[in-house]
């Protein structure tokens, strides 16, 4: 059986997907720095900060597949990049790690 993760799952791309994900896997383990309040059944929640290697490896045990939603929302051209690295590309950098110290064996990766 698949174990699906999402991360950034308190975002609005997450809100949209989650239901259809929901309904074709069963359950979901959502994933955000921020709370989620919508959850619905068959969803559970894990904190975590993708910043933190450790933290984001210990959240992918036992994860088969990964919807990859999460980072720091931003418009490049308002953006500071202090603030853009290592929430967005430090933190792929960990989810890519976690995935394949773990044995994930996919991932979808989003991108504006």
């Amino acid at each position: 059986m698949s174990k699906i993760l999402v991360t950034g799952a308190a975002g609005n791309a997450a809100r949209m997907i989650r239901p259809y994900l929901l309904k074709h896997y069963g359950s979901l383990v959502l994933s955000d720095r921020l709370p989620v309040t919508d959850m619905a059944e068959g969803e559970t929640y894990v904190a975590a900060e993708l910043t933190d290697r450790a933290q984001t490896e210990a959240m992918l045990e036992g994860i088969t597949g990964v919807v990859h939603l999460g980072g720091q929302p931003m418009d490049l051209n308002d953006g500071d990049w202090e603030t853009l690295l290592p929430q967005t590309v430090s933190g792929l950098y960990n989810l890519y790690e976690g995935c394949r110290a773990q044995g994930t064996s996919r991932v979808v990766y989003s991108s504006s």
